[in-house]
């Protein structure tokens, strides 16, 4: 990620990071993320993750092509990533992570919502009425004529004959 290798700082416990974070000797931390786990599970009331979160970055198989374990292997990989036992796996290895729900809802997202996007509505709505406007002046200008005539005979008494 070409950072400065002289502005890196080792730890060795979430009690370590938390010292340099309060000291003001780092801006952010970078880790893998059951590390983290653990540092929020204790810390969770003065720390947030941001980003996106992979839970599997670098980890994957190779077979060869063509070969029948692809769909079973990816099967099994997803039925563990994305079912219960994952969470199993976490609470048996992390231990149980202390409820910060109510702490982290407090924090300000930064997600992209409709609200994010009234500027652009308001400049398509501007410039949609504008394009209108100009079209129905540029209609009616080119065809007077038209409304000149449709004016006249609407605006004529009519006499309605009945033949027998």
């Amino acid at each position: 990620m070409k950072f400065d290798e002289s502005k890196l700082v080792d730890y060795e416990s979430p009690e370590g990071l938390d010292e340099l974070f309060s000291k003001g000797g780092i801006a952010a931390a970078f880790d893998e993320i059951p590390y983290m786990k653990i540092f929020l599970a204790k810390y969770c009331s003065k720390y947030t993750t941001v980003g996106p979160i992979y839970k599997f970055d670098g980890f994957g198989f190779v077979f060869p092509k063509g070969s029948p374990l692809v769909a079973h292997v990816s099967r099994k990989v997803l039925s563990v990533t994305e079912g219960a036992k994952m969470l199993q796996f976490e609470k048996a290895w992390l231990g149980q992570t202390p409820n910060c729900t109510e702490l982290t809802s407090s924090v300000s997202s930064n997600s992209i919502g409709l609200n994010s996007f009234w500027g652009l509505f308001l400049i398509a709505g501007v410039a949609s009425s504008v394009a209108l406007i100009t079209c129905i002046t540029i209609f009616l200008y080119q065809n007077r004529s038209l409304k000149e005539y449709l004016i006249k005979v609407c605006t004529k008494e009519t006499k309605w004959r009945v033949y027998r």
